[in-house]
């Protein structure tokens, strides 16, 4: 039989509550996470962002039934009825993952910025005077639009000449692309398209780029529908936390949204997404609780 340890006062197990890198993730029900303090969050844990510097709250707690005879007022037994373990936290970033969980909504599509245009030129066939003009692109998808491209360069000489800027290559959830430009020598990008260009068709400017368009929003843009007539969204929940001595991380397999704070805009403050998940019983686990070395 193995010997017991010997628990004694022991100031390096006094935990910090101190972010472990990002500190919390979020993937889809039953995504296996790390399996110790070291190893890195496998891919299909998301990043949930900035939190806000209250951290952090797991709650444990029971419901109860006394069972009490009827010859004594003391009870015979407590037999635990109902076990409830949460997590709580304030995100402080606004993105498609963490505006679905704070409403309880699907996921609306987005899709990661295009790669940079490469611009080309004709030296005739058009109005465009001489200069170095550039270039970004973004997707268009059924819930908005993607955050643009790194930018491309051209530059024209002449006065009549044109540009081109290719689609982006397709990928799955765009349904159109959007182009911006500069001015010659310009750092301003504005919208050269009225409606969306579609994937596979480039296009072409034959006059100077208009600088009244619309300018690129760096994160881009996003609606979504938060619905009466959709089954509540069951998650993985991770948190990770580290201080000098050890790495401490709480994973719930299975978790559903249970409650969601006030989103309360304030001048000056960040607008926040205050949510609890609450554990569900996967296979007998409620958690994963891990305690060991940092990496």
């Amino acid at each position: 039989m193995p010997a017991s340890p010997a628990y004694a006062l022991d100031p390096t197990q006094v935990q910090v509550g101190s972010n472990n890198g990002p500190g919390l993730y979020l993937a889809a029900a039953g995504t296996a996470g790390p399996t110790d303090t070291v190893s890195a969050w496998p891919a299909a844990w998301n990043i949930l962002g900035y939190a806000s510097d209250d951290g952090a709250t797991v709650g444990s707690s029971t419901d109860t039934n006394e069972i009490v005879p009827w010859q004594s007022i003391v009870p015979l037994l407590n037999v635990i009825t109902k076990r409830l373990v949460t997590l709580k936290f304030t995100l402080w970033q606004l993105n498609a993952l963490t505006l679905a969980l704070y409403f309880d909504s699907d996921v609306p599509a987005v899709v990661a910025a295009p790669t940079a245009p490469t611009l080309t030129t004709a030296a005739s066939g058009g109005t465009i005077l001489a200069g170095t003009y550039q270039a970004v692109t973004t997707y268009v998808t059924a819930s908005g639009e993607s955050a643009p491209s790194t930018a491309g360069s051209q530059v024209t000489t002449g006065s009549v000449s044109t540009l081109t800027c290719p689609s982006p290559p397709a990928v799955a959830g765009a349904t159109g692309w959007n182009l911006y430009m500069t001015q010659a020598g310009g750092s301003t990008f504005t919208k050269q398209n009225a409606t969306p260009n579609a994937i596979g068709t480039g296009q072409t400017l034959t006059a100077p780029p208009t600088s009244t368009g619309a300018q690129p929003s760096s994160s881009g843009s996003l609606s979504m529908q938060v619905r009466s007539d959709k089954p509540q969204h069951i998650y993985a929940v991770g948190l990770d936390a580290a201080d000098a001595n050890h790495a401490f991380r709480i994973i719930f397999p299975s978790a559903n949204l249970t409650d969601a704070g006030d989103m309360q805009l304030k001048r000056g403050e960040a607008v926040p997404l205050e949510v609890t998940l609450t554990a569900l019983d996967n296979a007998g686990v409620l958690a994963n609780v891990l305690l060991g070395p940092h990496a």
